[in-house]
């Protein structure tokens, strides 16, 4: 009676082996096909150079706000505020600490009574 040889049926490794490799493969088209979609996204999302170049100099002509050029709002009645507020008042402003987000940020500081000196009620980190 013959027998079954080794040769004759596929061996644990060679199967791993086989397995790996198709693995690869299909990961090695993956990667390309998430490549070649991020590249024809970016080239449908791409602005004209004429547009590009209004942003630049649009970007370069802002004013930069810094606490010295911040408008304080309308002063209080002085008989309506509260005896501790009087020293300070609340000034609002908005500005943008991530030059990368478009939505700007609302910082509160405070102006004490004493001209010049103005403290951050929060920081917020860069």
């Amino acid at each position: 009676m013959p027998t079954r040889t080794q040769s004759a049926s596929t061996s644990h490794a060679e199967f791993m082996r086989a397995a790996n490799n198709e693995l690869t493969k299909f990961e090695r088209r993956e990667r390309e096909f998430r490549k070649q979609d991020r590249d024809e996204r970016a080239k449908r999302l791409q602005l004209p150079v004429e547009n590009l170049r209004r942003r630049r100099l649009a970007r370069k002509e802002t004013i930069k706000r810094t606490s010295s050029n911040l408008r304080p709002r309308a002063p209080d009645d002085e008989m309506s505020m509260p005896q501790g507020a009087r020293s300070e008042r609340l000034l609002v402003h908005t500005c943008s600490h991530d030059h990368q987000a478009a939505i700007p940020c609302l910082c509160a500081f405070r102006i004490s009574a004493v001209p010049g000196k103005m403290s951050r009620s929060h920081r917020i980190r860069a």
